[in-house]
């Protein structure tokens, strides 16, 4: 099973990573109206859209339905108060015509994961395709574009699982096979994706994988069952939507048995699409955990005898390296700024002056991974020093 975790990282003064999408709702695709129409062809647009979403006009239909209903109302009242007012109007065209973010015609908030996007069209195609030609077609895809050889990499597993383990002399050759067996598992992993309507999934993948999975799989799925939820709203108001009708329902579309259709038939498709990828997911997270084993090549100060809740950690990234102050609380990870007197300009753990581990810092550096999300090679470095705390204790 796909399992979810994390460690909560407190950011403060240097500025690590960024979390959220920003985006800009477009009121007059909310509205259904042009950007140059006049403010009074715009009331009407206004009205007419309220009536067609007013609570009123569906009885009986299904509660989550009306809640919907009722946040497009209220989402109607929002964007009139905008752009029918002349003044907010300006400003916010102005903002519009600067605005370089993902814009959100419906006014719901923008899943981004990585740089997939979610689309409706592309889960409704693959609700109706052959499972078995997909996976075919997957596979061919998945060795022509990255360069995994089986026998080539099956060679170098039994070797690093026998009791000699890899030779330093072919462990950067390891390390090219996993990676090429990680670039083969990420492109069928991609090809599930697309099948759940997530194009282009590529995000940078944390060590724990299965929880980064699991996080994608809960958000791609509740975006999924919202767009239903709004086309089934749509058909329901009036308007035209992508949803066909099914089979055997007859011209006049029933709002619940559609979207209890629907519904029934996008937890199906998740739960197949899930069940191809946890042995993909499973494996990718083995191989970047060792990717990790191999590539960090942490190093702590030679003269460490105490292994401290303060570290001066350096981090390796071609010919750089940044140094940050690091404080392990409990399962937190607070990152601040290195004291004025401390030489930043210092590559090896080795070279930091001993006055440092007097005064009770631990000193360690790794090298960074572009293969692997930074917070989460953070996660892997606090977690393995914590193991040698907890041994040291």
């Amino acid at each position: 099973m796909l399992t979810c975790g994390s460690k909560f990282f407190e950011l403060q003064e240097d500025v690590m990573a960024t979390f959220g999408i920003d985006y800009l709702t477009d009121y007059y695709a909310v509205l259904g109206v042009a950007r140059d129409t006049p403010r009074n062809e715009i009331r009407a647009a206004y009205v007419r859209k309220q009536m067609q979403y007013h609570t009123d006009r569906f009885p009986g239909l299904a509660p989550e339905l009306l809640a919907d209903a009722a946040e497009k109302s209220k989402l109607l009242s929002e964007a009139y108060a905008i752009v029918g007012d002349d003044d907010k109007r300006r400003a916010y065209d102005e903002q519009l015509a600067n605005w370089t973010g993902p814009l959100s015609v419906h006014g719901g908030s923008i899943i981004i994961l990585g740089e997939s996007n979610f689309s409706l069209n592309t889960l409704l195609e693959h609700l109706t395709m052959d499972p078995e030609t997909r996976k075919r077609e997957a596979e061919n895809l998945a060795l022509q574009y990255s360069g995994f050889d089986k026998e080539t990499y099956e060679f170098f597993r039994t070797q690093a699982k026998s009791p000699a383990g890899i030779p330093p002399a072919l462990k950067a050759a390891y390390f090219e096979q996993l990676s090429r067996r990680d670039t083969y598992l990420a492109l069928l992993e991609s090809f599930i994706w697309e099948s759940m309507g997530q194009n282009e999934h590529t995000p940078t993948p944390h060590i724990e994988y299965g929880a980064q999975a699991t996080a994608a799989i809960t958000a791609v799925r509740a975006q999924a069952h919202q767009s239903v939820r709004r086309e089934v709203l749509s058909i329901a108001a009036g308007e035209r939507a992508l949803l066909p009708a099914p089979d055997g329902m007859g011209e006049k579309v029933d709002a619940g048995q559609m979207l209890a259709y629907y519904t029934a038939r996008l937890d199906e498709h998740f739960a197949q699409q899930t069940t191809l990828l946890e042995p993909i997911v499973a494996e990718r997270e083995e191989i970047l955990t060792t990717l990790f084993d191999l590539g960090a090549q942490i190093e702590y100060h030679p003269d460490t005898t105490t292994y401290t809740d303060r570290v001066m950690l350096g981090m390796l990234r071609d010919e750089e390296i940044v140094w940050r102050l690091v404080v392990l609380d409990g399962n937190a990870v607070r990152i601040l700024s290195l004291p004025d007197e401390f030489d930043r300009s210092i590559r090896s753990a080795a070279h930091v002056s001993k006055k440092w581990l007097s005064r009770g810092y631990t000193v360690l550096t790794f090298r960074v991974l572009r293969e692997i999300d930074v917070e989460a090679q953070l996660n892997r470095i606090a977690d393995l020093h914590a193991m040698k705390r907890k041994t040291q204790a």
